[in-house]
């Protein structure tokens, strides 16, 4: 048997209840655009219901406000979750104590090693201090 394949999609069936109609999840009525809507459910979250309108107002919250630096001090004005290339070279560089490495592992999501592999890596480097 020789099947005819096509890529073309099935084409799907006009629903009955026509455009812009809407059916109740409740009472399974269908409302047709227009119409009025009564149901007799009772249920209150049926369609025929009318629905509050959500709260839109903004809630104050007590507490204060703190100034956010993604960079520190001593990063002289790097990014120290976003420096790429010459800049994070030049942060790797200016982050001299453990601190300062466990600031940049934080930032970054790096495991808890990569400081010890950064000083065992400036520790055999010709050019340590």
């Amino acid at each position: 048997t020789i099947h005819a394949w096509s890529l073309d999609g099935k084409r799907r069936k006009k629903s009955d209840a026509g455009p812009g109609a809407r059916q109740c999840h409740v009472c399974y009525r269908i409302y047709e655009r227009g119409e009025s809507i009564d149901c007799d459910s009772g249920e209150p979250e049926c369609l025929a219901r009318p629905q509050e309108a959500a709260s839109r107002e903004i809630e104050e919250v007590a507490g204060r406000l703190v100034e956010f630096m993604d960079s520190p001090e001593w990063a002289g004005g790097a990014s120290i979750a976003l420096a790429r290339g010459e800049e994070w070279n030049a942060l790797l560089e200016r982050a001299r104590s453990v601190e300062q490495l466990k600031q940049i592992a934080k930032a970054r999501g790096y495991k808890r090693g990569w400081v010890k592999h950064i000083l065992t890596a400036r520790a055999r480097s010709p050019a340590a201090e």
